[in-house]
């Protein structure tokens, strides 16, 4: 967790790279179980779609926060490990670090997580909200 947060650090001060920040990812608005409003990272491990991480976090403002999925009793979301083909695993445990919102409507992120076969993936990313038919939850 400590590796995470010091590199959420680094990220959000502005210490990487802008080569590492290439985009890829994408945030859309969403609803949780509970009918509350979520917001969906979906983050591609290569230049192609699959595979890709997807977390789920739910609340609807995540700019500046880092949160880790599950968290307590399942409490802060959910994260899957996608292949193509649709196939999706639960992953045991992640973590998203959010930057500021960007003039451009652009985010930074960065993604620490333990897939299913044991093996990490970390990921520094430039993420873009993306458009969907209204979202109307609760």
């Amino acid at each position: 967790m400590k590796r995470a947060t010091l590199g959420a650090l680094l990220l959000l001060s502005g210490c990487t790279a802008e080569a590492a920040l290439d985009g890829g990812a994408s945030l859309r608005h969403t609803c949780a179980p509970n009918d509350a409003g979520a917001v969906l990272l979906t983050v591609p491990a290569s230049s192609s779609d699959y595979p890709q991480l997807r977390v789920v976090v739910w609340r609807s403002d995540v700019a500046g926060a880092t949160v880790t999925v599950p968290g307590d009793g399942g409490q802060n979301g959910n994260a899957l490990w996608c292949t193509a083909g649709a196939r999706c695993d639960e992953v045991t445990t992640a973590t998203a670090a959010f930057g500021k919102a960007r003039a451009d409507g652009s985010m930074d992120v960065l993604v620490d997580a333990r897939l299913p076969d044991g093996s990490q993936f970390r990921e520094a990313r430039r993420a873009q909200w993306q458009a969907v038919p209204s979202v109307l939850c609760g």
